[in-house]
């Protein structure tokens, strides 16, 4: 799993645990509670909320997925997926996938 190089982070999770929580995702640490914010390689979707026991699935069905967001529950992955929405629109006035992995500095593995 990538991890993008500008993860955003719901409000509610504070800036002391961001680091430790983007630590733990790396080690493939069990983390519940949490909403994971990613973009599957290939996918036509643009984002998809997912909790980390489903990012572990996607993982074992060989997909390749880049982590751009964390949130506590559901609420806060929403308003997160909103805001990254949001931000690519007021950039470029059109969001697609591509303009979404620039704008997140995703860099898949060739």
């Amino acid at each position: 799993m990538l991890i993008s190089e500008k993860p955003y982070f719901d409000e509610q999770i504070k800036e002391k645990k961001r680091k430790r929580l983007l630590k733990r995702l790396a080690k493939d640490k069990n983390i519940r509670h949490l909403q994971l914010i990613v973009r599957v390689f290939e996918d036509s979707n643009l984002l998809q909320i997912i909790s980390h026991a489903e990012k572990k699935r996607m993982i074992k069905r060989g997909k390749k997925i880049s982590l751009v967001g964390v949130a506590k529950g559901m609420d806060g992955a929403q308003s997160v997926v909103t805001k990254i929405v949001m931000e690519v629109i007021d950039k470029h006035g059109i969001i697609n996938a591509e303009l979404v992995e620039k704008e997140l500095i995703i860099k898949w593995d060739s």
